[in-house]
C-alpha cells in the first residue's frame, strides 16, 4: 500500500492535494491534480477491459496486466504503479474533489 496524506489548498478554489511518504510517487498527484476534469473518466477507463490507454492534457495512462503506466508527456517523467493501489488513491482523490465541488 503506498502512504500518503490528503490536504486542501483553499485558494480560489478548494482543491485536494496529496503529498505521497515515498517521493518517487508524487507522479500520481500531479496526475491527479493536472487532470482534475478527466477523474471520471479516468476511473471509467479503468474499469474498461477493452481499452489500454487513456490520454489527458498532460498524461497518458497505460494498463499492462495489473500495473498503471503514469507518463507525464511534458517532463517525460514516468511511474509504473499496481492498479489497484492506483485504484484505490483516485477513488479517494476524487471521493474529496467531488466533496469540494459541491
Amino acid at each position: 500500500m503506498i502512504e500518503y496524506t490528503m490536504s486542501v489548498i483553499d485558494g480560489r478554489k478548494k482543491i485536494p492535494v496529496i503529498e505521497f511518504s515515498d517521493k518517487e510517487y508524487n507522479l500520481i498527484g500531479e496526475l491527479l491534480l493536472a487532470e482534475r476534469s478527466f477523474l471520471s473518466k479516468i476511473k471509467k477507463f479503468l474499469k474498461d477491459e477493452n481499452n489500454t490507454e487513456f490520454s489527458a492534457n498532460v498524461f497518458l495512462l497505460t494498463k499492462a496486466d495489473d500495473k498503471i503506466i503514469i507518463e507525464n508527456d511534458v517532463t517525460e517523467q514516468e511511474l509504473t504503479v499496481d492498479k489497484s493501489d492506483f485504484s484505490s488513491i483516485l477513488n479517494a482523490y476524487y471521493s474529496e474533489y467531488k466533496k469540494l465541488k459541491k
